[in-house]
C-alpha cells in the first residue's frame, strides 16, 4: 500500500464567485482526475500553496507557451473566490510523490499528468478510499508546479476541516501578488 503522510496546515481551495461563502463542496461527478469512478464518495481539490491551487484550478487547462499565455483579465480573475480551510488536526494522506510509491502500485507518473482519460487515476483514488486504515485523501506534487503539492481530500474527512468563511476574493488576497509573481502574469483589463 501507498505510504502514508500527515499534513496539518492551512490548505486553499479555488472555487468559482458563484459558490462565494457556500459551503465546501465535495464533488462526485466522475469528471476530475482522482473523482470517485463511482461517483459515491466526494472529492475536494485544494494545495497549502495559493499559486499551486490557483494553477491547478482556475488555470487547469493554460499552457503557459510564449509571452501572451501569461496576459489574465482582471474580469477572468473576478470570477474566482479563495476559500481557506484550516486543518485543527492531522489528516492522513495516501503520498504518491514519494519515492517508487506509484510503481508499487502498478502505475507510472503518468497517472498523475496524462490528460483526458482519468480511468486509471480515478480507479487508484478508488483503491486508497477503500484502503484500511483509511486514508482522508491523496497528496503529490502539482503536475505543472513542480514540487509544490496538490491535494485531494475525500467527503469523510469533512468534519475534521474548519473552513474560515467568508471567501476571499482573489484580487483581493493578500498573496495574491505572489500569484502573479510566480506565474509571471500579466494582469490587463
Amino acid at each position: 500500500m501507498l505510504p502514508r503522510k500527515s499534513v496539518q496546515r492551512l490548505l486553499w481551495h479555488i472555487s468559482p464567485v458563484r459558490h462565494r461563502d457556500k459551503a465546501l463542496y465535495f464533488g462526485r461527478r466522475k469528471k476530475n482526475r482522482f473523482d470517485d469512478p463511482r461517483g459515491v464518495y466526494g472529492t475536494l481539490y485544494v494545495s497549502p500553496d495559493l499559486t499551486t491551487a490557483f494553477l491547478e484550478s482556475a488555470l487547469h487547462n493554460k499552457r503557459f507557451k510564449t509571452p501572451v499565455d501569461h496576459v489574465v483579465t482582471k474580469q477572468f480573475l473576478s470570477k474566482w473566490v479563495v476559500k481557506p480551510i484550516e486543518l485543527p488536526h492531522a489528516l492522513d494522506m495516501a503520498d504518491l510523490s514519494a519515492p517508487y510509491a506509484l510503481a508499487n502500485e502498478g502505475h507510472d507518473n503518468s497517472v498523475l499528468t496524462v490528460r483526458g482519460s482519468y480511468t486509471k487515476s480515478m480507479a487508484l483514488s478508488r483503491k486508497v478510499y477503500e484502503a484500511k486504515p483509511a486514508f482522508d485523501g491523496l497528496i503529490w506534487n502539482s503536475r505543472q508546479g513542480g514540487s509544490t503539492d496538490c491535494i485531494v481530500l475525500f467527503d469523510r474527512c469533512e468534519a475534521q476541516l474548519n473552513y474560515a468563511s467568508p471567501d476571499i476574493d482573489l484580487l483581493h488576497h493578500p498573496d495574491f501578488p505572489r500569484v502573479v509573481h510566480d506565474l509571471q502574469l500579466i494582469v490587463g483589463p
